[in-house]
């Protein structure tokens, strides 16, 4: 599989866990990261944070779905 290919895949995978609220399974597609959203300046460290934090946006009415993912090589 191409680099481009595996990376479709991981963001297909991303965005169908998310909508499927999926939270340990996006715990599993995720490394160390920090996610900083500068809209709210919320700065959100390691990978388990950020299923939580969107587990609790989806106590809301929250909901999410792609029409398309893109991708290209770097």
């Amino acid at each position: 599989m191409s680099d481009t290919a595996m990376t479709r895949q991981t963001a297909q995978d991303y965005v169908d866990r998310l909508a499927r609220r999926d939270w340990p399974g996006l715990a599993g597609l995720l490394a160390d990261v920090v996610y900083e959203m500068p809209q709210t300046r919320e700065r959100i460290r390691g990978r388990g944070r950020v299923p939580a934090v969107s587990r609790r946006a989806a106590n809301t009415s929250w909901s999410g779905g792609e029409h398309r993912v893109l991708c290209w090589p770097a």
